[in-house]
């Protein structure tokens, strides 16, 4: 509920449980993965590198994590119809 305000039958709906799910693996991946680059740079670069690229990585891994839970999350909500009032007061 602190991104979407959603009842407890929003929340038990099975697509629902599969995105969180899904949102969950997604992100514990993408903290995996960004963890064996930063150990990578460090073991493989400079220590000017290091920090400069880990940066990078950093807000690269960050972005496309948010990205992809925007998407998904829009996706899903679209398909379990939790966006009509978005649609209804949009112009057009």
């Amino acid at each position: 509920s602190d991104f979407y305000p959603m009842t407890d039958e929003v929340a038990s709906r099975p697509r629902i449980k599969r995105l969180f799910s899904h949102l969950t693996l997604m992100w514990a991946l993408l903290c995996l993965c960004q963890a064996g680059v930063t150990v990578w740079l460090l073991l493989s670069t400079s220590l000017d590198t290091f920090v400069a690229a880990r940066t990078g990585v950093t807000i690269g891994f960050a972005l496309s994590g948010a990205a992809a839970t925007v998407i998904f999350s829009a996706r899903i909500a679209r398909r379990e119809n939790l966006l009509h009032a978005f649609h209804q007061l949009s112009p057009g």
